[in-house]
């Protein structure tokens, strides 16, 4: 989403750039070549402004603070359907309801940058997102059936964090979390958020942030 507005005001900047040339060098610019570039620098304002709302509506979503981070991921996951058609199941567990607002927006926003590394570059048709709170951690996957991620990229990195991956991490890791993405046995990518929560843990069994125990399995809605 980001790139594809970087790339659609690069585009209109350089058709305003090509009629200053014009002008320019005195030259007129034929009625119906005008009449081309209007249509064409109106085609990518509107795409940018459609863009733009995708993502406030990502980022800043009403929902979040208003009914709370499932009904909000559920929104994230109709909208990005009626942009690109993947379908979505949202499964969820329970125990969401422990999360501050602060932790709410940091889960949503790792989910919100997997499903954009989905729709951007997996070339996948269906999405699978699973909340749940299990032993006093959040654990979330996003999982599609895509073409996967090659492992040599994990493992070297990726030029300029092509897949928001320094992102998703660093908001993981302000709770004491994790994130993780791997290919999926037969074909896709899972990204995997596990968030401790301390302030439930009794003090005997207590872990610090960074040495807790992932569960063995996913959340069960």
């Amino acid at each position: 989403l980001h790139d594809s507005i970087v790339q659609q005001v690069f585009s209109i900047g350089m058709q305003a750039k090509s009629v200053g040339v014009l002008a320019a060098r005195g030259e007129s610019v034929p009625a119906a070549s005008a009449r081309r570039f209007a249509d064409e620098v109106g085609t990518l304002t509107q795409a940018v402004l459609t863009d733009l709302r995708a993502m406030v509506h990502e980022f800043r979503p009403a929902s979040l603070t208003q009914l709370g981070l499932e009904e909000a991921v559920r929104a994230l996951a109709e909208s990005a359907t009626n942009r690109t058609g993947l379908t979505f199941s949202v499964l969820v567990g329970a125990g969401l309801d422990r999360l501050t607002p602060e932790m709410a927006e940091d889960v949503y926003r790792i989910i919100a940058e997997a499903i954009h590394n989905v729709v951007k570059h997996a070339e996948a048709s269906e999405v699978t997102i699973r909340m749940g709170v299990r032993n006093y951690e959040l654990a979330v996957t996003v999982t599609d059936d895509g073409k996967g991620i090659r492992r040599t990229r994990m493992q070297k990195g990726v030029p300029g964090d092509r897949y928001g991956l320094t992102s998703m991490k660093e908001r993981a890791e302000r709770w004491g979390g994790t994130v993780r993405v791997r290919q999926r046995s037969g074909a896709g990518t899972v990204v995997r958020a596990v968030v401790p929560l301390p302030a439930l843990v009794p003090r005997s069994t207590h872990s610090q942030p960074g040495q807790h125990k992932e569960p063995t399995e996913d959340p069960t809605p």
